[in-house]
């Protein structure tokens, strides 16, 4: 369970590949496995916001602050680069328990398990922007009551508000074109989603 294990250097000899479950599950949730200091993983931390490209796009991978309200940033610049929108990755935010609110500025795509089981997380404002929110993406936050989804996300993912026990209201966006199944599976006090017009 090293879900932030993400940039691996390995100097021995044994032969560790991401994704894999061989030699003790090392490189299962590795972003990167480099066999040579100058290959690792460059990231770019900005207050305590961890990005990292990952296949050619940037990523929020992770927070190392003590906030418990998060605002990320719309832009920001490195080697000369201004980015000006980003991926939430795997298990950004998994099982964090400290967050309460987070507000997402230049977010596209909400990876799989972004915000699993941030138990305390009760607030979430997504960017128009937001393209899919993907598997499990908000799966068992506990405490979030209501989600607006922006007119920009056309795909929510399997299960991505599943146990969410105290969500109460949904509204989906106009261009929503493909709710998977399972997604808002135990959500027992939902009693309101508005459905756009098309």
């Amino acid at each position: 369970n090293c879900y932030k294990l993400y940039d691996v250097l390995n100097l021995s000899d044994l032969d560790v590949v991401q994704g894999s479950n061989q030699h003790g599950e090392v490189g299962l949730y590795a972003i990167s496995v480099a066999n040579n200091p100058s290959e690792r993983l460059f990231t770019y931390i900005q207050d305590g916001y961890v990005f990292t490209k990952v296949n050619g796009e940037w990523a929020f991978i992770d927070y190392r602050g003590n906030k418990t309200e998060l605002v990320l940033p719309s832009t920001f610049v490195v080697d000369n680069e201004r980015v000006s929108y980003y991926n939430v990755y795997n298990r950004a935010f998994y099982d964090e328990d400290t967050i309460t609110s987070i507000k997402l500025n230049s977010a596209n795509v909400i990876y799989p398990y972004a915000f699993a089981d941030a138990n305390n997380l009760s607030k979430v404002l997504l960017n128009n922007g937001v393209s899919q929110i993907g598997d499990c993406a908000f799966l068992s936050c506990g405490n979030l009551k209501n989600i607006v989804i922006p007119n920009s996300t056309t795909m929510l993912g399997s299960r991505a508000f599943m146990n969410c026990l105290k969500l109460q209201a949904v509204r989906l966006s106009d261009n929503i074109n493909e709710i998977q199944q399972l997604t808002f599976n135990c959500c027992y006090e939902l009693s309101k989603i508005i459905l756009p017009n098309n």
